[in-house]
């Protein structure tokens, strides 16, 4: 038969009080590691003037989630605070930024190039992208030749594709892929490319998200104004704010912020009744 050990264990005090502060340092490491990243991503209903004070720039729209008459508004307003934005000198090369992927960044250019055209201007939308552009997708268009085969020698009016139902909308694709799309975009060719573009009203450029490569610093450091894209629900604060100084110190002249997928309050129409 087993024995049978009735002895009081002895409490070790020392040892239960390393433990217990263990546990604790690891629960607060876990607390810290989580108030750190809830407080580091924006809210869904994120106020203008909040956005304005993080990133120093106005907010020039807040676009709504979905693809109804809210959003086509939204991108009117950005329309009309883009050619009428004091001290911007009106400009005429526009580069459209984000800190991270899906942002909504092409979502923006696209939407405002379109917007852009109904005004009876000339408009040329510029997929930059030479990573994973998007732009050729969502128009419907051949993604070559575009822009690499122009930074390469070739001709840009061939390049140029023509919108289905849009007179004054033009689109320069990304083209086929590159091995170094940072040095491509960062060279005089693209510069030339924007200035062979001189007798259009509006040239929109789409870029690589700011955060992962520095594609959006050498195209925005050439544009005339650089709008940045950020996304209530992917963009980080801090990310952003470190995208916003890179950029500055590359030379882009950052005109304001758009914030994507905002909570807009709908207005019923006026003739509705």
């Amino acid at each position: 038969l087993p024995i049978r050990d009735d002895s009081p264990i002895s409490p070790k005090p020392a040892r239960d009080a390393i433990l217990g502060f263990l546990i604790a340092l690891v629960a607060v490491s876990e607390l810290t590691v989580l108030a750190h990243f809830v407080g580091d991503r924006f809210s869904g209903t994120e106020d203008s003037a909040d956005v304005a004070t993080l990133t120093g720039l106005p907010v020039l729209a807040k676009i709504p989630r979905g693809e109804g008459i809210e959003v086509i508004a939204a991108f009117r307003v950005l329309r009309t605070n883009l050619m009428v934005l004091e001290g911007a000198g009106k400009p005429r090369t526009v580069a459209i930024v984000s800190a991270n992927p899906g942002a909504g960044k092409t979502f923006t250019a696209t939407h405002l190039a379109e917007s852009a055209s109904t005004l009876e201007e000339k408009v040329v939308l510029v997929d930059a992208d030479l990573r994973k552009p998007t732009v050729h997708e969502r128009l419907g268009i051949p993604r070559a030749p575009g822009l690499s085969s122009v930074l390469q020698g070739g001709d840009l009016t061939a390049a140029l594709t023509k919108v289905p139902d849009s007179a004054y909308l033009r689109v320069l694709p990304s083209g086929a892929a590159v091995l170094d799309p940072s040095g491509m975009l960062g060279a005089r060719s693209f510069r030339h490319v924007l200035d062979a573009l001189r007798a259009v009203r509006l040239v929109i450029v789409d870029t690589p998200p700011a955060g992962l490569f520095a594609d959006a610093m050498a195209v925005a450091s050439q544009c005339d104004a650089t709008i940045f894209v950020l996304d209530v629900k992917t963009s980080r604060r801090r990310a952003v704010r470190q995208s916003l100084e890179q950029l500055e110190r590359a030379g882009a002249n950052l005109i304001g912020v758009v914030i994507n997928r905002a909570t807009v309050q709908k207005t019923a129409s006026y003739y509705e009744g």
